[in-house]
């Protein structure tokens, strides 16, 4: 049974390559394994740990099944970045290298997402890599107005 794991880890590492290679995408893998894409520059201000953020995502499968959307939900995400258990790792570090205003695309491989469980509402299947088209909207540092 762990052998058969090991192997699906390795499955999941395959598609993805042939994913990025199909869609013909101009990224190279983070130290981390993030495949990082920014679709549209944002305004210079960085994000810090404390602050807290306006955004909206799309979250989607390899094959493009969508299944999260605050666009589609019409209601923007807002959390403190930085804060245990907002989002999850992949995300978290992602939104990290972003700035107010930018748009870009993530690629996460599962051991930055959900890894070898899946989620918890069963949404997300175990060893899925998934992709995030993220647009933060307002960073507001404490002590700002």
């Amino acid at each position: 049974f762990l052998s058969w794991i090991d192997d699906f880890g390795d499955y999941e590492k395959v598609i993805l390559k042939q994913f990025i290679s199909a869609e013909k995408l101009p990224v190279n893998p983070l130290p981390s394994g993030i495949l990082y894409l920014n679709l549209r520059p944002g305004n210079g201000t960085k994000i810090e740990p404390g602050d807290t953020l306006t955004l909206h995502y799309e979250g989607r499968f390899l094959n493009g099944k969508f299944f999260d959307s605050t666009i589609r939900r019409r209601q923007p995400f807002q959390f403190v970045y930085g804060t245990e258990w907002q989002v999850i790792r992949g995300l978290e570090e992602a939104i990290g290298m972003m700035s107010e205003g930018e748009r870009s695309l993530f690629i996460l491989p599962s051991e930055l997402g959900f890894g070898s469980q899946g989620s918890s509402t069963g949404i997300i299947p175990p060893f899925t890599s998934l992709i995030f088209e993220v647009e933060i909207l307002k960073v507001s540092s404490p002590g700002k107005i």
